[in-house]
């Protein structure tokens, strides 16, 4: 395994709750449907406009790509507030910053949306420094499962993915997430939630599949271990 100099974070269930879920499942109380993990593990990390297409391709309701963003949009506005840091997180992203390990977020999620949910959780967004991508940022052309974020996140770093034997570690939690950390030639650990059903070719393919972050050693991937008690 490579030594790791460069970290990049996935967020939406990775670092924090996910807000999508309930959001969708207020949506389409009206029509008696249900989001199911079905679909949303193919929905996981895609660009906002590549997600309501297939969304709506799959629950047929009556409204256009632009009516179903903007009244997520809406809903999402009292979610937004509510997402916590998941378990495990403000430790490790604490104990890299400390350790001064360049790290960022690369997020399917909006500029907007990030915003608006940093505001709710300085205390973790704050030790990033200002490394974060976001999907609708101008030079992002392709969502994941395509490397394009990936990439975007670690030449903000500093960092030039050239081989296999990437010194770029990246964490996600969606399966579209983890295809485009390996084809961005990446390592990765896959923190995939529970309900999730995890594909063992590739989850074979990543360095580790953990449950939490609370999980993750850094000693493993030769990155200052966390101190005793910590």
């Amino acid at each position: 395994m490579p030594k790791i100099t460069y970290v990049v974070f996935d967020m939406d269930g990775l670092l924090l709750e996910d807000p999508y879920t309930e959001a969708n499942n207020r949506l389409l109380a009206p029509f008696g449907l249900t989001y199911t993990w079905t679909i949303k593990q193919k929905i996981m990390g895609r660009k906002e406009a590549d997600a309501a297409a297939y969304f709506l391709d799959h629950y047929k309701i009556p409204m256009t790509p632009e009516e179903y963003i903007q009244e997520r949009k809406r809903i999402l506005e009292d979610l937004y507030p509510e997402c916590k840091p998941l378990p495990g997180v403000i430790r490790l992203v604490t104990h890299l910053n400390a350790n001064n390990v360049p790290i960022c977020i690369a997020t399917s999620s909006t500029r907007s949306a990030f915003n608006k949910k940093a505001s709710s959780n300085k205390e973790l967004f704050d030790l990033f420094g200002g490394n974060v991508v976001c999907s609708d940022d101008s030079h992002i052309e392709r969502g994941k499962p395509f490397p394009d974020l990936f990439l975007a996140g670690a030449h903000k770093l500093g960092c030039n993915v050239t081989s296999q034997d990437s010194n770029c570690l990246v964490f996600e939690d969606s399966p579209l997430g983890v295809e485009a950390g390996l084809a961005a030639n990446m390592t990765v650990v896959w923190v995939p939630d529970p309900c999730l059903t995890v594909d063992p070719l590739l989850a074979a393919k990543c360095a580790k599949v953990l449950p939490s972050l609370e999980e993750f050693e850094p000693a493993e991937f030769g990155l200052p271990p966390f101190d005793l008690g910590q």
